[in-house]
């Protein structure tokens, strides 16, 4: 890599600039003059101004181009770069086709030549040619090769020296088969076999490998194709190749559809094996006044600003509807007589609850509590703990039952 610029500008300008052109001073890697090589010649040279750049990018080195041109003539211009194919180069060497059996071209070698009148001759063989300038015959024509083979050759061509591309099945040394040229067929040592042969790789999976590599078990691993389809921590089977999750330690990230619940008891629209993105979804909770948000999950919940409905006879919160309660809720039994003439077995705040009507068994002397979005009654201390490990794993609270969201309860506040 090569830097051009001031670097005394840059050093008095930047403190990092300042330590690397120090360390290259120190190293001896700062000049005035940039090495460059023609690519044809191999000839160097240095540069020094944009303007030595560009006149050896335009004119190459000083060496002879020498390129030799279809005619045969070689291009007598110095070193160049435009026109490397040399299409639009025009060669002055004087002609040397004939225009007739006798005469030369008096053109130069670009200009057209006269109409040539072709000559033709018969060869020794009983075949014709006009190129009298190579008297052999091209006619192609079957021969019959040394290796008993026939092909299709030349008519001048010495069948001696001509090798077979016929493909003949030999015996390598490992014992397997190989198709090879005829010509070379006593040249077995210099075949390799490529032949797939079963291994067991360090992953337990069958690898299969060119017979001619001879590899240690755990070179074996980057030969291995299976899927991994090891049972990743979410549950479903890893999608990666096999080779890759052994050798690095880690699986592909599961691309499967993510099963968890959000905080807002929405399920996750992200994949399985990415963090769970936020919830877009609408949010669905409302205050005991009526109010619905409507914002999505990911943002915060309209504020009601109706005072709290948490009081009772023992206590009241004097916040408003959407602010923390001042108080905790209600834990004296209700004293209720139902219009059944039962005695509530729920707590002060809360909805009531029949303990007869509702043909259940309930322990005697427990109070429970009736959650409004699913109906279920639990006791109140089983449903307390059941909140708490909700809210500390971070997860929206939910019947201990069936799962269903706890989002219309007073005596949660959600």
């Amino acid at each position: 890599m090569f830097c051009i610029g001031n670097f005394k500008l840059f050093s008095r300008k930047s403190e990092l600039w300042n330590s690397i052109v120090t360390k290259l001073k120190v190293k001896n890697m700062i000049g005035e003059k940039l090495p460059m090589q023609c690519d044809k010649h191999k000839t160097g040279t240095e540069v020094k101004t944009a303007d030595d750049i560009l006149a050896f990018l335009k004119f190459g080195c000083s060496e002879k181009c020498d390129f030799e041109l279809p005619c045969g003539h070689k291009c007598n211009r110095s070193c160049h770069l435009d026109d490397s194919n040399h299409f639009m180069y025009l060669c002055e060497m004087p002609c040397t086709k004939f225009i007739d059996e006798t005469r030369i071209c008096p053109k130069l070698c670009y200009q057209r030549c006269k109409r040539v009148k072709k000559c033709v001759v018969e060869l020794p063989c009983g075949h014709y040619s006009r190129n009298i300038s190579r008297l052999r015959c091209e006619e192609e024509v079957q021969r019959c090769l040394p290796c008993s083979h026939i092909d299709t050759l030349p008519c001048y061509l010495d069948v001696s020296e001509h090798k077979c591309q016929k493909l003949v099945s030999v015996e390598l040394s490992c014992g397997h088969v190989k198709d090879v040229p005829c010509f070379s067929r006593n040249n077995i040592a210099n075949f390799v076999c490529n032949e797939l042969q079963p291994k067991i790789s360090p992953c337990g999976h069958t690898a299969y490998v060119p017979c001619n590599l001879n590899m240690v078990e755990n070179e074996l691993l980057s030969f291995c194709t299976k899927s991994c389809d090891v049972l990743l921590n979410c549950g479903h089977p890893c999608v990666g190749l096999c080779r890759w999750c052994f050798d690095i330690g880690i699986h592909a990230s599961c691309i499967e559809k993510c099963e968890l619940m959000l905080p807002c008891g929405h399920n996750c629209q992200g994949y399985c094996g990415s963090p769970c993105p936020p919830c877009e979804r609408k949010c669905y909770l409302s205050c005991p006044h009526g109010a619905y948000c409507i914002n999505k999950c990911i943002r915060p919940c309209v504020e009601c600003n109706e005072s709290c409905v948490r009081h009772c006879d023992h206590t009241k919160c004097t916040n408003k509807c959407f602010e923390e309660c001042t108080v905790n809720p209600c834990v004296v039994a209700c004293s209720t007589i139902l219009p059944c003439n039962h005695k509530c077995i729920g707590l002060c705040g809360d909805p009531c609850i029949c303990l007869e009507c509702n043909n259940c068994e309930f322990a005697a002397g427990n109070n429970y509590v009736l959650l409004e979005d699913c109906e279920h009654i639990i006791e109140v201390n089983r449903l307390n703990e059941h909140i708490e490990i909700c809210l500390f794993s971070l997860d929206w609270p939910n019947c201990p039952l069936c799962g269903v969201s706890v989002s219309n309860s007073r005596r949660y506040k959600t």
